[in-house]
């Protein structure tokens, strides 16, 4: 199972983005529970705004 989302509005704070992620992770484990299922493991991925390019973007290899 793939679920993804993204911000409705462009977050600069990192305890901002780690509110989001959890508030989503959350709302994911819940669906999990409703149809009795399980996930292992959980992986995240967090991207830079690629649309505004003329912002400093991150990335790691």
């Amino acid at each position: 199972m793939y679920t993804s989302r993204s911000f409705s509005e462009m977050l600069t704070d990192y305890s901002d983005i780690q509110i989001s992620v959890s508030n989503f992770t959350a709302a994911c484990s819940r669906k999990f529970r409703e149809q009795n299922t399980a996930a292992a493991p959980l992986i995240v991925f967090l991207f830079t705004n690629r649309f505004r390019p003329n912002l400093p973007q991150y990335y790691q290899i």
